[in-house]
């Protein structure tokens, strides 16, 4: 459990980071935006939109209870 706990938040980091530099628009991201075929304020529009990533990847209170709801047995 600690160990998808610590993954779950490694990857709600990584959208994070990915989300600040896609809306600042730091280093490489306007030359990864042109070559993907978007543009700078698309990127930064998608950049906007991570949040919602991060959030549904950070783990909650509740997200490690076994509960009734779930189709797999052995709880």
């Amino acid at each position: 459990m600690i160990l998808s706990a610590s993954l779950t938040c490694l990857i709600a980091l990584i959208f994070a980071l990915l989300e600040a530099a896609k809306i600042l628009a730091l280093g490489p991201i306007p030359g990864l935006a042109v070559h993907a075929g978007f543009t700078t304020v698309a990127y930064r529009v998608i950049g906007g939109l991570e949040p919602a990533g991060a959030i549904g990847a950070a783990p909650s209170a509740g997200s490690y209870r076994c509960t009734a709801a779930w189709p797999v047995s052995g709880c």
